[in-house]
């Protein structure tokens, strides 16, 4: 396979580079299907061959480092993965909706979905690179910006930074298109943004009697405004109401409800 690629790479040059994509892709696509200890036998050559690649055709560098994120992505090198594909997207030409920027923002997208399976000491920092680099990417692609405030949300919320992860999980699903479509992983968004609101109730509730009484309240008026505005929208999810109603019931019980709207979400 690594002789293929370097008998195409002899073979094209200058406007070429399109040939060698195509023999590239096949390549990778080939490696990656076959049974696992071929494949890691595979791999590190296709390695080797992507990386020559960066150096012959440096221009095209974001398509060898998704290439090469997907090669480590499988052989289970998650975090080099993860960052090959943070290099596709940095470096591609055309940022914008009209390329194909998007489906390269997917690939790291579902990259990150793997730092669970990641040592817990390279966790921290993998998320904190992630966060970075999604608040760059929210803006530029309009339509898919309730994907990457999902993943976003997720990831402030592994960093315990609540209130971003709040924001940022209620954006994105407040802008989902189309979640009741067959085969959509809104269920998934949704669960998402009930665990973290379930983590911020649960966390404030238990500190309503101590030091951090003002901070539980303010937490609490959050979810409840929160919950609100996705009930509105949601009128038929009885978990966003559940939640709604609870931390409202909070925060009556402790006199802090002045600045919480209480929502009909019947």
């Amino acid at each position: 396979m690594s002789f293929f690629l370097e008998k195409g790479r002899k073979f094209v040059s200058g406007k070429k580079d399109g040939l060698l994509t195509v023999l590239t892709d096949s390549a990778v696509s080939r490696a990656l299907s076959l049974p696992d200890e071929k494949r890691r036998k595979a791999v590190p050559l296709l390695i080797k061959s992507l990386e020559m690649n960066m150096r012959g055709s440096p221009t095209l560098a974001y398509k060898w480092h998704a290439q090469l994120g997907h090669c480590y992505q499988g052989v289970g090198q998650y975090a080099d993965a993860i960052s090959h594909f943070d290099h596709a997207v940095a470096l591609h030409p055309e940022p914008n909706p009209e390329s194909d920027f998007q489906s390269y923002v997917e690939s790291y997208l579902r990259s990150l979905t793997t730092i669970k399976q990641m040592h817990k000491e390279d966790q921290k920092d993998a998320h904190l690179k992630a966060v970075d680099r999604l608040g760059e990417l929210a803006p530029l692609l309009p339509n898919y910006e309730y994907r990457v405030r999902g993943f976003l949300g997720v990831s402030y919320q592994e960093l315990g930074k609540m209130r971003p992860a709040l924001d940022n999980l209620e954006k994105s699903l407040l802008t989902f298109p189309d979640p009741r479509s067959e085969g959509s992983d809104f269920p998934t968004f949704s669960q998402n943004y009930l665990n973290c609101v379930r983590l911020i109730s649960q966390k404030a509730i238990g500190t309503l009697n101590g030091k951090g009484r003002q901070q539980s309240v303010l937490d609490l008026v959050n979810v409840v405004n929160s919950t609100g505005r996705v009930g509105l929208q949601f009128r038929g999810s009885t978990e966003i109401h559940h939640e709604h109603r609870a931390a409202f019931g909070w925060l009556q019980k402790v006199g802090g409800g002045r600045n919480a709207i209480k929502v009909n979400l019947n």
